[in-house]
């Protein structure tokens, strides 16, 4: 059994038709639709700002990048002490070692870590 329904969707009158099973809706014209976008209601001011945000955003990637390219470019030996890795921090305190499959841990931890700030960074670039 069916019956006809009329539903007001955004001031547009819709038939809906009801079946047992399913529900059918014919839906309003888009014709009637005004779209604005976002920087067209910018100031001038407005678009200066995101323009710097935007290039602050730009260095950060590229910064990414080229850590990326940096990290990508070593090659370890496994069979002597020949890599290091040292860390100091601002205090003199210092760690070195010379564990070759400690060191490619860390620097795929790195990779990784890199990887997701640049994927972040990325969605942040809006238009």
């Amino acid at each position: 059994m069916s019956s006809t329904d009329k539903t007001a969707t955004n001031g547009k009158v819709a038939n809906t038709v009801l079946n047992s099973s399913k529900t059918e809706t014919k839906k309003p014209e888009l014709s009637n639709l005004v779209i604005t976008t976002k920087s067209s209601e910018l100031t001038t001011n407005q678009k200066l700002e995101k323009l710097n945000e935007l290039n602050a955003i730009s260095e950060r990637l590229t910064s990414l990048q080229n850590t990326k390219e940096k990290l990508g470019k070593f090659k370890l030996q496994s069979d002597k002490n020949l890599d290091v890795l040292g860390i100091k921090d601002g205090f003199g305190n210092e760690f070195r070692t010379y564990n070759t499959m400690l060191i490619k841990d860390v620097i795929d931890l790195l990779m990784k870590q890199t990887e997701l700030k640049m994927a972040d960074t990325e969605q942040q670039l809006i238009f």
